[in-house]
């Protein structure tokens, strides 16, 4: 018989892949817009492809086996070694959607400090000290005796300790170096600016909560941390993809805006392009001012 905390803890994460089923649906229609008509060799492209059907193929891999394990005993018996080593290699589907959106809020701020040499050594160091972070919680949390089959629906791996440490300094320093440009630069209220620093606050928020949220019950052998793994896979995924929608259709309207006043103009198609030509500009136009 299925405990009530199990069954309500399975309903829940039901519930984050429904989450991010429904996020799909109502933006499809800008997906297809924005996404699926840019150029195959767009980075920003694969980005959102990625965390967004990688997000959703995760979340159902684990919904099949909670399932499998909830309503098929034989099931559990006869791939219990198989089930353990899905436990201890949790961590690095949800590590790999986070680093997708980091890489994204990473190259926004890379673009605000115009691509400074030392901004994007500074983000691959510390894309590096994550990866190297995860790898070595893998090899010392990763279980070494039998599991039951039940904890891979109330509890995750150890592992995710190293990982929300390391994603929440990467996310505090993203942060902070948005706030030091924007405080700095000479934007005045430039409405790309202010999405960009809209958008970081919120994806910044959300992924501190979650992250913080899954590091306390972990810590805490709280039975409530692999349904909060489940909402982290989908805040994530919803997160990624609005900030790169977003900076998309800003463009367009842009691009649509300028080219009805001067014909020439090729459509942005990046998200570091669409900061290198405002940016371009708006020190042009600083420049001018202040002769």
């Amino acid at each position: 018989m299925v405990s009530r905390l199990i069954s309500d803890l399975s309903r829940s994460s039901l519930s984050a892949s429904c989450f991010l089923l429904w996020d799909i649906c109502i933006t499809f229609d800008r997906e297809v817009e924005y996404i699926w008509s840019k150029p195959s060799n767009s980075w920003t492209k694969w980005a959102f492809l990625f965390v967004r059907y990688f997000s959703l193929l995760t979340q159902f891999c684990f919904r099949a086996i909670e399932f499998h394990i909830i309503y098929d005993p034989s099931f559990t018996i006869a791939h219990k070694s198989a089930l353990q080593i899905w436990f201890g290699l949790q961590v690095v589907p949800v590590f790999l959607i986070m680093l997708g959106a980091e890489i994204v809020m990473m190259a926004r701020v890379y673009a605000l400090y115009n691509k400074h040499r030392w901004v994007g050594v500074g983000f691959l160091l510390i894309l590096f000290a994550e990866v190297t972070a995860v790898a070595i919680g893998l090899g010392l949390t990763f279980p070494r005796n039998d599991i039951h089959s039940f904890d891979l629906i109330t509890h995750s791996s150890q592992s995710f300790v190293y990982f929300s440490i390391a994603a929440l300094l990467s996310q505090v320093i993203i942060l902070i170096l948005s706030i030091i440009r924007y405080v700095r630069g000479r934007w005045g209220r430039a409405r790309i600016i202010q999405l960009m620093i809209r958008d970081g606050t919120i994806a910044f928020c959300v992924l501190v909560v979650e992250t913080g949220s899954l590091l306390l019950f972990i810590l805490k052998d709280l039975p409530y941390s692999a349904t909060d793994s489940a909402w982290m896979i989908s805040c994530i995924a919803s997160v990624e993809c609005r900030l790169i929608l977003n900076l998309e259709q800003h463009s367009d309207i842009t691009s649509q805006c300028s080219t009805s006043t001067y014909s020439g103009h090729p459509e942005l198609t990046t998200v570091l392009t669409i900061h290198d030509r405002y940016f371009e500009e708006t020190e042009r136009r600083q420049s001018l001012f202040s002769v």
